[in-house]
C-alpha cells in the first residue's frame, strides 16, 4: 500500500522577487515577480519525528518531472481541495538537489488573470517577504526507507531514512505543518515494514537485581490494607557500626533484599 505523507520544516528562503507583477526585478536577487527561491528540504537534519531526509532521495522524482517536461506544483499548506490554494509551480530545471538540500526557484500567480487566484498568490508572496512564513512543505511517495542508528553509547538514537522517493506531489509554504496526527498515522504504518535496527545493549530488558514494580503514587486512598509487615527501616549508610554477629545476619541480608522479602525475612527472625 502507498501512503502518501507530507512533511514540513523550518527552511531557507534565500530570495523573495517583487510582489507586483508589474514591478521589475533590480534588487539583485535575479528573481521576476512572484518568483521565491528556497530549500525545501534539508539534509542530515533529523526532524521531530525522527526522519532523515537522505541526499539522493530527490533524484528519481526530479528526473521524472524533467522527461514529462511537468512543472511541480506549488500548493499553499497541501490545501488540494480548495483550487485557489494551488498558488504556483516550479519548473523542473529548477528544481535540484544541494549539498543542503532540495533547492527550488517557485513562481506563483501574482499575475493570475483570475482575481481571487492573483490575491490568493500575492498575500503568500507578501507573506514570504516579509518572512512572516519559514516553513515549506512537500507530499511525497516512499519508495526506499529503512532504518538507521545515530550517536554512540547513551547518545544513540533510532533514525527512520527517506532514501529514496516515489513520487512528490507537491511542494508549497506553510505556517507549520497540517494534520500532524495524520502525518503521525501514516508514518507508523509505512514504518511497520522495516525492520528496527539492533538495539543497544543499554536496552536491554531489566536483570533481576533491578526493580520492575511501579513506585507507589503516594496516594492512599483506595488502596487496601497491607497484607505483610512493613520493612524495617534502610540503614543511613554509615556501617562504621557495622557487625559480623551471627544474630545479625537476617537483618544485614534483609537490608539487600525488596521489601516484601525482606519483611517476610525479618518475621522469620523474629520467631527464632
Amino acid at each position: 500500500m502507498t501512503h502518501t505523507m507530507t512533511k514540513a520544516a523550518q527552511v531557507v528562503v534565500k530570495a523573495v522577487g517583487p510582489t507586483d507583477p508589474d514591478q521589475k526585478a533590480d534588487d539583485g536577487t535575479g528573481l521576476g515577480p512572484g518568483e521565491f527561491r528556497a530549500v525545501v528540504s534539508v539534509f542530515g537534519n533529523v526532524d521531530s519525528y525522527g526522519d532523515e531526509v537522505m541526499a539522493g532521495a530527490f533524484a528519481d522524482v526530479l528526473a521524472d518531472y524533467a522527461t514529462r517536461g511537468a512543472p511541480i506544483p506549488v500548493v499553499w499548506s497541501h490545501a488540494w481541495a480548495d483550487v485557489f490554494a494551488h498558488i504556483g509551480h516550479v519548473e523542473p530545471g529548477n528544481a535540484k538537489e544541494t549539498d543542503e538540500g532540495l533547492e527550488v526557484i517557485g513562481k506563483l500567480d501574482v499575475d493570475s488573470p483570475v482575481p481571487q487566484a492573483a490575491a490568493f498568490a500575492q498575500q503568500v508572496h507578501r507573506l514570504l517577504a516579509q518572512k512572516r512564513i519559514s516553513q515549506f512543505s512537500f507530499a511525497f511517495d516512499v519508495a526506499e526507507a529503512g532504518w538507521g542508528l545515530r550517536g554512540t553509547g547513551d547518545q544513540q538514537r533510532e533514525v527512520f531514512e527517506l532514501r529514496k522517493f516515489a513520487a512528490l506531489h507537491e511542494v508549497g509554504p506553510c505556517l507549520v505543518g497540517v494534520n500532524r496526527d495524520t502525518r503521525l498515522d501514516d508514518v507508523k504504518a509505512v514504518r511497520a515494514d522495516f525492520p528496527k535496527p539492533d538495539r543497544k545493549a543499554e536496552d536491554a530488558p531489566p536483570t533481576p537485581d533491578e526493580p520492575t514494580t511501579p513506585e507507589p503514587d503516594g496516594d492512599t486512598t483506595d488502596d487496601p490494607a497491607p497484607t505483610d509487615p512493613p520493612a524495617p527501616p534502610q540503614g543511613d549508610g554509615d556501617d562504621d557500626n557495622a557487625t559480623t554477629d551471627p544474630g545479625n545476619a537476617p537483618e544485614a541480608k534483609a537490608a539487600s533484599l525488596d521489601p516484601r522479602s525482606a519483611a517476610l525475612l525479618a518475621d522469620i527472625a523474629a520467631l527464632g
